[in-house]
């Protein structure tokens, strides 16, 4: 998923934020880092990017 992703991005198509969350990661710690996401930003300001997690 990734690298479709960042195919699409660097063809400069329209591409949601894309948010890559590795299976190792507890999911307390990607929902603290989601809901920093959602307090501290806007939807718009991801879309065209793939983000890894942890931040």
């Amino acid at each position: 998923m990734p690298g479709f992703a960042m195919t699409r991005i660097a063809q400069s198509l329209k591409m949601p934020g894309l948010f890559v969350i590795r299976r190792s990661i507890a999911v307390g710690s990607v929902l603290d880092d989601l809901v920093l996401i959602l307090e501290c930003s806007k939807p718009e300001e991801w879309d065209g990017s793939v983000r890894f997690f942890p931040l």
